[in-house]
């Protein structure tokens, strides 16, 4: 796997309804474009997930399966995952679907245009209710108070970075606050970064692990990061 141009991590948390069309789909948008590693994450499902995993990578040596036995949280899928990736560019994006492969390509491919360290993706249309509207606004309006910087869709995936950028890094979120903390430590270390613009593809299959206490979570987070970094 080493000397891959890209290692691109999915966290799957009972997903087997989205997993074989997820490595279809990334599998015919990368083709011969750049050679990839398809790390796959089983972190902690319950249902085929793990199974669907281990069959694609007995077919397919592009792809690995970290298997986290116990789901302690998304973000210790992600960087589980992270942890295992060999590529010279390594990044991630959600397991339900939601994310069009090629988009990944298109930041990948921007990413070496502008010698950038980190790539960062924005949504165009968001498509959510009103809950998940209001939430947002409040979050990016929180860390713009206590950063100073406007964040742009923090959440938003693709996210992409250099393998010899993010041994510099020390994520420790295990939950969802892990695309926070990865954003903030890039601006804190002034990474040279470029971003597109995506549309969400609507999930089709599955539920959505996001809950009201994941809302809890991401401010109950950003509050002590503030505090134990005193930034």
């Amino acid at each position: 796997m080493i000397g891959k141009d890209i290692s691109l991590v999915i966290p799957l948390f009972n997903e087997e309804s989205n997993v074989e069309n997820i490595y279809a789909k990334i599998k015919k948008s990368f083709g011969t474009k750049l050679s990839y590693q398809l790390v796959l994450v089983n972190n902690g499902s319950w249902d085929k997930t793990k199974k669907i995993i281990e069959n694609l990578s007995k077919k397919d040596r592009n792809v690995l399966l970290i298997d986290v036995k116990k789901n302690i949280g998304y973000g210790f899928g992600i960087l589980s995952g992270l942890n295992s990736a060999t590529g010279d560019i390594i990044g991630w994006i959600d397991g339900d679907d939601t994310t069009d492969p090629n988009d990944v390509y298109l930041l990948y491919k921007k990413m070496k245009e502008t010698s950038s360290d980190v790539g960062f993706s924005e949504r165009i249309v968001r498509g959510q209710n009103l809950f998940r509207k209001l939430e947002s606004f409040f979050y990016n309006t929180l860390l713009f108070v206590l950063y100073g910087r406007n964040f742009r869709d923090i959440n938003s995936k693709p996210k992409l970075i250099k393998r010899e950028a993010y041994r510099k890094f020390n994520l420790q979120s295990k939950d969802w606050f892990v695309d926070t903390e990865f954003c903030i430590s890039a601006y804190n270390r002034k990474l040279s970064h470029t971003r597109i613009l995506r549309r969400e593809v609507e999930r089709r299959h599955g539920k959505s692990a996001v809950k009201l206490t994941t809302a809890l979570e991401f401010f109950k987070n950003i509050m002590w990061y503030r505090v134990l970094n005193h930034i």
